[in-house]
């Protein structure tokens, strides 16, 4: 398959592992696995994928760690792992994927603390941490990402506060949802915070993403 650009087996129900040898498709820019029921730890080799622009592997049962490898894929800007059983920290040499627009990571069994060297994928549109055990504070990355539209972190165990500066800055096109309540508290400290946990200026906008 010399010249294969895009393989898209999403939702066929396949089983078993992700073979090794899809990271041998060199010419490959777009990989979708998505809402199958593989499983499995994610292959270290796609990081020789290094013409690929998205990877979707979410909704299968995959498990083990993101791999450190992905650093090594320059060029991708769509890295979607969500609804899976991954575990352990987001890697720091994330940060090095410095193409990436979306990162979906929610409904994994991520820990630890969010990497600072996140900041550096400044390219950042859309950005969910939803739904795992990560710990610490609430991540100062917010003011690095010039083009950001979405940002999830709710039920996580993270504490802390969205910055001040985050409002000072003009991100009226920017909707984050946090946690305003509960055992773990984001205290969205910022005057665009609203009963909905959402921070977002434009409040047409936040009730017709709620339905309201």
């Amino acid at each position: 398959m010399p010249f294969l650009t895009t393989l898209d087996l999403s939702f066929n129900n396949i089983t078993g592992t992700i073979p090794d040898e899809l990271s041998e498709i060199a010419t490959l820019h777009t990989l979708d696995l998505t809402g199958n029921e593989l499983t499995g730890t994610i292959p270290t080799r796609f990081g020789n994928m290094t013409r690929l622009d998205k990877l979707s592997l979410g909704g299968n049962k995959l498990t083990g760690t993101i791999p450190t490898e992905f650093a090594k894929m320059s060029q991708l800007r769509e890295l979607i792992l969500d609804f899976n059983a991954l575990t352990g920290p987001i890697p720091a040499e994330l940060g090095q994927m410095t193409s990436i627009r979306t990162l979906d990571l929610n409904n994994n069994m991520l820990n630890g603390t969010i990497p600072l060297e996140l900041s550096a994928l400044r390219f950042m549109e859309q950005l969910d941490l939803s739904s795992n055990q990560f710990t610490g504070s609430f991540p100062h990355l917010l003011h690095h990402y010039e083009g950001l539209s979405t940002f999830f972190v709710t039920n996580t165990h993270l504490t802390g506060y969205i910055p001040n500066n985050h409002c000072q800055l003009d991100r009226s096109q920017t909707l984050i949802i946090v946690e305003c309540d509960g055992p773990h508290v984001i205290d969205a400290n910022c005057t665009c915070c609203d009963s909905h946990a959402i921070c977002r200026k434009d409040v047409e906008f936040v009730e017709a993403f709620l339905g309201v």
